[in-house]
């Protein structure tokens, strides 16, 4: 088989022209991202994307097995195999996002390594919430609508466990009759975050509190399905038209506009701070969506609290509120200060858990500014189409 791919290292050499100055960002590092350039069907895409990072993704199937086992005190083998045959979500794959099995496959096969494994690398939030109910509450996301000459912003601090780490990758995947796609990924899985060439952006949060449902559509297939559309209200017409597996808070944003939506098996909700306002945020906790995790319930019950409570004080959410608000500017710089803010830690927005950050900055051409760690000591990089 062919591989129609380019392996790019970028290391990170200075500031994008947005950061923030060195006295404010007196630590910053560079740090290299490993960019590939994919193109070709699924499958090739797939085996480029397998072949080229072989060593990392075998890596980060060992280190997620071993999560998995220390998690559900059970072999990682006996698990998945009782997780996949419990579920059926191939099916919502096959009808939504055509295509993006075939790239797992190709990535199986370019690692060489077994599907079943790749396969449900891709479904880390569906495991957390139907394997054994476990509470994991990171990322942070921001968005604001286009002001005048600025244009729409989408950021995130993408928050993963400390093994996905190791190799930031970019995939710069060129399609074939449709927008190109920009995705922040690990080696491995098709995509947690990004942006496509008509300026169409999308981040997640999990929201575990909500109602799953074994037959829908999982978060990274959401993530690159909406990653196919040419514009906002056709991605936001088609995250309300899918069934999803797993409860979310998905950013949306296009050339105008920036949209959040928490979504569950039975609802999808749309989430805006202030009704008059023309910004968005968002963490792990789901604020107008109450269709309940039948497990968060029983676990709220416990502890004699009721499921709008929490079981946890959301101190991210609490640096939001008080650094993004009605009448405050909402740039570039601001937005960087704050997802590299310490408020309120140990429970901070910015910290070890950090695995890239994220702005997504959506014009006629459309920007990627990222840090491949915490913001407030990895410089940024400037990435295009």
């Amino acid at each position: 088989m062919r591989t129609p791919t380019r392996l790019t290292v970028l290391t990170t050499l200075a500031l994008a022209a947005a950061n923030l100055s060195a006295q404010d960002r007196p630590e910053q590092i560079a740090r290299k991202v490993t960019v590939l350039d994919l193109s070709g069907s699924p499958a090739e895409r797939g085996f480029a994307h397998g072949q080229a990072l072989k060593a990392q993704i075998r890596e980060n199937l060992r280190e997620f097995k071993l999560d998995l086992e220390k998690t559900y005190k059970i072999e990682a083998k006996t698990f998945l195999q009782r997780f996949l045959a419990d579920t059926d979500f191939i099916p919502a794959i096959e009808k939504w996002t055509p295509g993006l099995l075939d790239e797992v496959r190709g990535i199986a096969k370019g690692a060489e390594v077994p599907f079943d494994e790749v396969y449900a690398f891709q479904l880390a939030d569906e495991i957390w919430s139907m394997g054994n109910w476990t509470l994991r509450d990171k990322c942070t996301a921001v968005a604001v609508d286009r002001r005048g000459d600025q244009p729409t912003l989408v950021a995130q601090n993408m928050d993963l466990p400390r093994f996905y780490h190791k190799v930031p990758t970019l995939l710069r995947v060129r399609r074939e009759g449709g927008p190109d796609t920009m995705v922040l990924t690990c080696p491995g899985l098709i995509g947690v975050n990004g942006m496509n060439s008509a300026s169409v952006a999308i981040c997640c949060n999990t929201l575990l509190q909500l109602r799953p449902s074994r037959e829908g559509l999982p978060c990274l297939f959401v993530v690159r399905g909406v990653l196919e559309r040419r514009s906002l209200a056709d991605a936001e017409a088609w995250l309300k038209r899918i069934p999803h597996a797993v409860g979310q808070n998905y950013t949306l944003g296009g050339t105008a506009h920036a949209r959040a939506f928490e979504c569950s098996a039975g609802a999808k909700i749309q989430f805006r701070p202030d009704p008059k306002g023309d910004f968005t945020y968002h963490t792990n906790h789901p604020l107008v969506n109450t269709d309940w995790h039948p497990d968060y319930v029983a676990r709220c019950q416990k502890v004699d609290k009721l499921p709008q409570q929490g079981l946890r004080v959301c101190h991210r959410f609490a640096a939001l509120e008080q650094r993004v608000g009605r009448g405050q500017p909402i740039t570039i710089e601001t937005i960087q200060a704050t997802l590299a803010s310490k408020d309120h830690a140990p429970g901070s927005i910015c910290g070890d858990w950090n695995y890239c950050c994220t702005i997504f900055v959506l014009k006629d051409k459309p920007v990627l500014l990222m840090a491949p760690g915490r913001p407030d000591r990895i410089a940024f990089q400037r990435f295009t189409f």
